[in-house]
């Protein structure tokens, strides 16, 4: 008699622990999805985030290059000179438009593959629809003949 209530005891309280683990594996998944939501930490720490986004973006825009420095020897120098001649190097263009340049060559082309892969399916549906129908005019086109 012990043992039955004792297993009674044991199932009414495993039902209990899993009632109450549904509610809180749903509050689990929403605070989750509540701390990875950005907008949340936009809201309740602005300062902190606009700061986030300066520093971001500080970090995201390539310095401008300096000037390179060249020091000519005297021994080098035309006409005897003894001391040594700093001349400074103008900085060559940079070749890549930085971090825009780069989105803007991406969103480029991956709108080319688009009107690409859209141009291409607009065809293959227009060629199954009429798959007899050639696009090229016949050479030589059937005679209709005349019956009087």
């Amino acid at each position: 008699m012990d043992n039955q209530l004792n297993r009674d005891e044991i199932v009414r309280r495993m039902s209990a622990i899993r009632t109450s683990l549904d509610g809180e594996v749903g509050g689990i998944v929403m605070n989750a999805r509540h701390l990875t939501d950005w907008k949340y930490y936009v809201r309740a720490y602005p300062w902190v985030s606009t700061l986030a986004t300066v520093a971001i973006g500080f970090l995201a825009v390539p310095a401008k290059a300096k000037p390179a420095e060249i020091t000519i020897p005297p021994s080098n120098l035309p006409g005897g000179s003894k001391s040594e001649t700093k001349v400074t190097a103008p900085v060559a263009a940079a070749a890549s438009g930085g971090i825009l340049g780069t989105l803007a060559s991406l969103a480029s082309s991956y709108a080319l593959k688009m009107a690409m892969n859209y141009a291409s399916q607009r065809f293959t549906k227009q060629w199954m629809a009429n798959p007899g129908a050639s696009s090229e005019p016949a050479m030589n086109p059937p005679r209709q003949t005349v019956r009087s």
